[in-house]
């Protein structure tokens, strides 16, 4: 059986491993073709497909202004179009992020810019703009939280004493967008809209009319359910999968699949 993923972190978003390592962990479990999708970023990754013999589909990860919507990204030409408009989005929730971290001084945290950046230089992870997923890793380094969600549950996440919403855009931009930089948008993890069947079709189909590609029928972080397959076939959308890896500790990078399943992504996602 194929064994593939198209929904795969690095410690270019809130992952763990550079993509390098996430190349030699997915040769490793014998899974030949991947897609590198982090969150909010888009890098051209032929020169490190073509030096490991591996086929790396530069991806993508979009957080929507919908509450546990996201969006995958595939097949993008434009990378240029689509980075101009996630930069300027991340530069207003930098400025979010620095905000949080002076609240958290002033209630007396051992926290400062100049420490968060020091702290994610030593560990390889400073990305060229601050945001909070990589605040999180401080507090949980200074012992502040056990790990992301008790930091958005007990410290930055809505209702808690240092929440500023981060600025979203809405999932049809993100969808033209990515249209207009000649890509498709497939839904990821649907279990996290936490919806029943029919509720879900009508999202999904609304989705669609607005030009949503493919969903997510198989991601690590949910538990599988049937209808998420009937819907794709229902509405006539690209089944994809993925193991939404972030850490070897707790993810596989690879997945299982039929034929049925993977002839149409082979020809949707996989251009030779």
């Amino acid at each position: 059986m194929p064994k593939v993923d198209f929904h795969i972190h690095t410690n270019l978003s809130d992952g763990v491993y550079t993509p390098e390592e996430v190349v030699m962990l997915a040769l490793k479990n014998g899974c030949l073709e991947i897609a590198i999708t982090d969150h909010d970023y888009i890098d051209d990754y032929s020169a490190l497909a073509q030096a490991n013999n591996i086929t790396i589909l530069s991806g993508i990860e979009f957080n929507t202004s919908v509450k546990g919507m996201h969006l995958l990204g595939y097949n993008i030409t434009d990378m240029e179009l689509i980075n101009h408009k996630i930069d300027s989005l991340k530069l207003k929730n930098e400025d979010i992020a620095k905000q949080v971290i002076d609240m958290m001084q002033t209630a007396g945290y051992d926290i400062s810019l100049s420490k968060v950046i020091a702290y994610l230089e030593s560990i390889n992870q400073k990305q060229k703009r601050l945001d909070k997923r990589q605040l999180v890793k401080y507090l949980i380094y200074m012992g502040y939280a056990e790990d992301t969600l008790k930091a958005y549950r007990t410290l930055i996440g809505k209702y808690q004493p240092f929440y500023i919403p981060n600025y979203k855009i809405s999932p049809e931009e993100i969808i033209k967008l990515v249209t207009e930089a000649k890509g498709i948008t497939a839904l990821a993890h649907p279990g996290s809209l936490n919806k029943q069947m029919a509720e879900l079709t009508n999202i999904v189909s609304e989705l669609k009319d607005n030009g949503l590609k493919g969903i997510e029928i198989i991601n690590g972080k949910m538990k599988p359910k049937a209808y998420y397959e009937a819907i794709a076939e229902k509405l006539k959308l690209l089944k994809t999968v993925g193991s939404d890896f972030h850490t070897a500790d707790k993810d596989n990078i690879g997945i299982e699949i039929s034929d049925r399943l993977y002839e149409p992504m082979r020809k949707k996602l996989i251009k030779k």
